[in-house]
């Protein structure tokens, strides 16, 4: 799955990212888990603090 995703900015300055729902359902996210960011050559690795069985990226 690759997909390239716009940073979005709030009134209040702050950035955030939408994700689509269909990427959220596949992953198993919900609003309010916790996601680690990591920087990959020119890409980024996101995966789920607060779930217990963690993830693994698939490497392409």
């Amino acid at each position: 799955m690759n997909y390239a995703l716009e940073i979005q900015e709030d009134s209040n300055g702050d950035y955030f990212i939408e994700f689509p729902t269909e990427i959220v359902e596949a992953l198993g996210w919900a609003e309010g888990d916790i996601l680690e960011w990591k920087l990959k050559g020119q890409g980024v690795i996101l995966s789920k603090l607060n779930d217990p069985t963690g993830y693994e990226p698939i490497e392409e």
